[in-house]
């Protein structure tokens, strides 16, 4: 019918059973630790004599295994969110969504503002310069290094809505995102492909940093989080999917496509930034494909998992920032002590505002996941 062609869900599928998706809310806090390792360093940094093979493992994980975590939360947000809608999209669900992660964005800032008022006033280029750049990354990068995926998802969520409501195809919209991923890579791990144009086409390299100048990264809601969520709507709207064998196989292959992807680009040195690289998109592609064939047996369990994967990714960046302070220099920060001190603490904090938060006195806790 013609709500397929569309990629809009009939009714019957919306008013099916609920499909247990415990796998991917276990999965989605192992990625919640992912980013932690993004952040820290998993083996430390030891003297430089002995840095080498820890530097190589540290690299590896933090710049290209541990990448794959924030495209799968994005996947998942395209996933849960469109599964919502029915044969005639409604915008209501995805602005109920809109708001919410606005509001998770406001609260998160202004946890993050003492750190980042900390930086203004110390930084050497000045009150004026530092404000300008805050309000700048507030609106196109995230208001704190970290919570960038807050106004990436809603950007990307509102412009598929708009698309679908212009009643464009999912099969165009993965299209058009998958073209904006490669020019955002352009920008980032595939960056040798147009470093040329630096001495061929001086003007059009002046333009392009001057877009740079504006927007930062491409590590943003047009250019990266756009294709991740319009593959969770891909999802969502179509049930042919791969076999699970199928879907593990080409994320296993996918995975180390994406080692070799960034062993060549390193040795070509075209990397800029590494939020972005091709294989990443199979990589989550079969992931999700596979987990969501996944079910694992009911438990309350679950429903914990993710609260805590939301709160382990918000307040892992503070707790980093506050324990750095007191560790500098010292052989917890040099050694693997210091990110499982992080994550410990991370995980402990977790717990505690998702159990407090239980209390009818402390239900305002609630604001920080929910």
């Amino acid at each position: 019918m013609e709500s397929k062609r569309w990629g809009i869900r009939n009714m019957t599928e919306t008013n099916a059973p609920r499909k247990n998706y415990n796998a991917i809310d276990l999965a989605k806090l192992i990625c919640s630790v992912m980013v932690v390792m993004i952040h820290v360093a998993p083996f430390g940094h030891p003297p430089e004599e002995n840095s080498v093979l820890i530097d190589t493992f540290n690299d590896y994980i933090q710049n290209c295994l541990t990448r794959i975590a924030v495209p799968f939360f994005f996947v998942c947000s395209g996933f849960f969110l469109y599964r919502k809608t029915t044969e005639q999209f409604d915008f209501s669900p995805t602005k109920k969504y809109a708001i919410h992660l606005g509001k998770l964005y406001l609260i998160w800032s202004a946890v993050y503002l003492p750190f980042i008022i900390y930086s203004i006033i110390h930084s050497d280029k000045g009150i004026f310069y530092e404000l300008f750049k805050y309000a700048r990354n507030f609106v196109f990068v995230g208001s704190y290094y970290h919570l960038w995926y807050l106004p990436a998802t809603i950007f990307a969520v509102i412009l598929i809505s708009f698309l679908l409501l212009r009643k464009i195809s999912v099969r165009k919209i993965l299209i058009f995102s998958g073209i904006l991923y490669f020019v955002g890579l352009l920008a980032q791990s595939w960056f040798i492909l147009i470093k040329p144009l630096q001495q061929a086409f001086p003007t059009v390299w002046k333009l392009l940093k001057l877009v740079e100048d504006i927007i930062s990264t491409t590590r943003n809601g047009l250019f990266d989080a756009f294709v991740f969520v319009a593959i969770g709507v891909a999802f969502a709207y179509h049930d042919g999917r791969l076999s699970k064998i199928k879907s593990l196989t080409g994320f296993i292959v996918s995975m180390i496509l994406l080692v070799i992807e960034m062993y060549v680009l390193k040795s070509l040195h075209s990397i800029r930034e590494n939020d972005m690289y091709l294989c990443l998109i199979p990589a989550v592609f079969f992931a999700f494909s596979w987990l969501i064939q996944v079910e694992l047996p009911p438990h309350p369990i679950y429903q914990q998992l993710r609260k805590m994967s939301t709160l382990i990714y918000f307040i892992h960046a503070g707790i980093k920032s506050v324990l750095f302070d007191y560790v500098k220099d010292t052989l917890i920060e040099r050694s693997c002590l210091f990110f499982l001190i992080v994550l410990a603490l991370t995980l402990l904090f977790s717990v505690i505002i998702i159990q407090f938060s239980q209390f009818p006195k402390l239900k305002w806790l609630k604001i920080f996941y929910n």
